[in-house]
């Protein structure tokens, strides 16, 4: 009679408490998030040092490893968006005129990085 009563029991609290509709606070939203949304001018600004930037090292003289290195830490550092970055980097790299290899090798070790 015992067992009986406490599973009865046990089931009653179970569904109880699956019933119950109470709402859980939403969260708020992170530092991370909130400072990566840029007004206007800090966009343009950010996207004027990234592009001199990078435009500079895509002039220097060297290796393609050396330069996906020094272009990675302007990625890394911008607030710009992923793909707005990206497609900077595709468009300076046609403006400084490198050749569709030196592009491939470029992009291929920026993504590598920073997919790890």
């Amino acid at each position: 009679m015992r067992l009986l009563s406490v599973l009865g029991l046990a089931a009653a609290i179970t569904i109880s408490c699956q019933e119950n509709k109470t709402t859980v606070q939403e969260p708020v939203k992170s530092v991370a998030e909130t400072s990566k949304t840029l007004t206007k001018e800090e966009h343009l600004a950010e996207f004027e040092r990234y592009s001199r930037g990078v435009e500079k090292i895509l002039l220097l003289d060297g290796d393609n490893n050396r330069k996906a290195k020094m272009i990675l830490k302007y990625v890394k550092e911008s607030r710009l968006e992923q793909i707005e970055k990206k497609k900077t980097l595709i468009k300076l790299m046609n403006k400084v005129k490198l050749s569709i290899e030196d592009q491939k090798e470029i992009v291929y070790l920026i993504d590598k990085h920073l997919s790890k």
